[in-house]
């Protein structure tokens, strides 16, 4: 009896790692999708990124706040590295347009994700070149 218990622990535990690791995302060149709640968040873009708010260019960043903490996998060193609990991603529309109403819209984006490879004042480490971004 003790043999079935442990074996039956075993295939818990490892159904459970696959489930995790199915559940990760991918860096670009793959195309993924994500889902959560938006927030436009205001900052400083260049050249000091808030160091001289005088001087530094008004910033609006669309932060997604992700329904679930993620993975991504497929990070070969920089500036792509593998993560874990990732849960915000910055969107970067396609037409470099920033849709201020999705402020609070709970959405749907498909696009390409990557690291930040220079600190552009985003409070996300991910970025997402979408696609297309769907309300919910």
């Amino acid at each position: 009896m003790p043999k079935h218990f442990v074996a039956v622990a075993i295939a818990l535990l490892l159904n459970g790692r696959t489930a995790c690791a199915a559940e990760c995302l991918f860096y670009e060149p793959a195309t993924s999708t994500i889902s959560g709640v938006v927030h436009v968040m205001h900052g400083y873009g260049p050249p000091g990124f808030g160091e001289n708010p005088d001087n530094d260019a008004k910033t609006v960043y669309l932060i997604v706040n992700l329904d679930h903490a993620t993975c991504l996998k497929g990070g070969d060193g920089e500036p792509n590295e593998d993560m874990a609990n990732v849960r915000q991603i910055e969107l970067l529309p396609q037409e470099g347009k920033i849709d201020q109403s999705l402020d609070g819209q709970h959405i749907k984006a498909t696009g390409k994700l990557t690291m930040h490879i220079i600190d552009t004042g985003s409070p996300a480490n991910i970025a997402m070149h979408a696609i297309s971004i769907g309300k919910e």
